[in-house]
């Protein structure tokens, strides 16, 4: 089954990236990682291979949700991502696990060199808005609830409870697989979320100032348990977790979701909003910031669109495909 998620998020310690949580590079057989302009088709690519596979994990673009930053293929243990700013990254075992594809090479550069100047003028002035979203979402975050990590008996029981539940006193021969990712994201189309892609199976919502603290230390149990789960952050507090996704029991444990069926574990009172109305109005400023650096990010690809050969980029496409489909 194929999973959405955002690899990285717009928060208010700025692009806050968990890349590296995605596929661990070293038992990896192949990951990529693209180099190019914007607009030089690289999100395509990653579409492409994806759709060739039916459990295909897809990493959304913060910056514009309708496009990629990464593309998993669990079956055959490879990756594709896009390796240029402001998620750059680089091969960890150059040629023998992983590779760069680097678009560069299809570019006709005589064509950028001329537009050098105006180019350098939108990535600059894309960069003002993108700083102005992160201060915006720093008020915000100074106004939401705050979470507590101080346990109280009651949080210990019903911890206790849950990992009772769940055979969770267990500690399995071999721990699960950790991966921290976001399932929701502020981007130029608004707060968006994948919820309906993810949580597909059990709920259990969790509530109270001590929510974030519990879901930390449930996850853990799972972990040494021998489940694989991903711990779902918050865009606005990337330091705490709002869901818990434990794949193999298709259960979610959420603090900000409640699906059909949902069952609770009410652990403390929930402080409130210090002033919503402000709050929200934040929220919409630093969103609004995102399009317009959106805006100005399609001004770029107006200049890269024409300059790149899309025919070896489709070339390069293929053989990629045939070597993942390979392994």
């Amino acid at each position: 089954m194929e999973r959405h998620y955002f690899s990285a998020a717009n928060t208010p310690l700025g692009f806050y990236s968990c890349f590296d949580s995605v596929i661990d590079k070293y038992r990896a057989n192949r990951v990529y990682y693209i180099k190019g302009g914007s607009g030089c088709g690289k999100s395509t690519f990653m579409k492409k291979i994806g759709a060739a596979f039916k459990d295909a994990e897809y990493f959304h673009c913060s910056s514009d949700v309708n496009s990629l930053d990464g593309v998993l293929i669990p079956s055959k243990k490879a990756a594709v991502f896009d390796g240029t700013a402001p998620h750059v990254q680089d091969p960890v075992l150059c040629g023998a696990a992983d590779e760069t594809v680097d678009f560069g090479a299809f570019l006709h550069k005589d064509m950028l060199i001329k537009a050098r100047k105006e180019i350098f003028r939108l990535v600059t002035e894309k960069a003002v808005f993108f700083k102005n979203a992160y201060r915006y979402l720093a008020a915000a975050s100074a106004l939401a609830p705050v979470p507590s990590f101080e346990k109280d008996c009651t949080f210990a029981r019903l911890l206790d409870d849950t990992k009772e539940k769940y055979g969770l006193h267990i500690i399995a021969g071999t721990a699960g697989k950790k991966r921290s990712l976001f399932a929701e994201g502020f981007t130029p189309q608004g707060k968006v979320n994948f919820y309906n892609e993810l949580f597909t199976g059990k709920t259990v919502k969790v509530t109270g100032d001590t929510a974030a603290c519990f879901l930390e230390e449930l996850g853990n149990a799972f972990l040494l348990g021998g489940y694989d789960v991903d711990f779902l952050l918050s865009p606005l507090r990337p330091d705490c977790c709002d869901h818990l996704l434990v794949r193999d029991l298709s259960l979610v444990f959420s603090a900000a979701f409640s699906g059909d069926g949902t069952e609770e574990i009410i652990l403390s009172p929930q402080s409130g909003c210090l002033d919503e109305p402000l709050y929200n109005s934040l929220i919409e400023k630093a969103i609004d910031s995102l399009r317009r650096a959106k805006e100005l990010h399609g001004q770029v690809e107006e200049h890269y669109i024409p300059a790149i050969d899309f025919s070896k980029v489709d070339e390069k496409c293929a053989a990629v495909l045939e070597e993942i489909q390979g392994y």
